[in-house]
């Protein structure tokens, strides 16, 4: 999100002086680093390197 998100925003609103179009950049970069992650986890779930775990339902209210 930082990593891409921000200078993208930066990149929008700067020229035009509108500072706000800085949060606009922020779900671009959850778009890219969900994309990025998800690609990483079927890596290594083909090289055999995720644990074997189960998650319980722990959640109480």
């Amino acid at each position: 999100m930082l990593l891409f998100g921000v200078p993208i925003g930066l990149a929008l609103g700067a020229p035009n002086g509108h500072t706000a179009l800085l949060a606009f950049g922020m779900p671009i970069g959850i778009a890219i680093g969900l994309t990025i992650g998800g690609q990483k986890d079927k890596k290594a779930l083909m090289e055999g390197r995720q644990l074997n775990i189960t998650l319980k339902d722990t959640f109480c209210l």
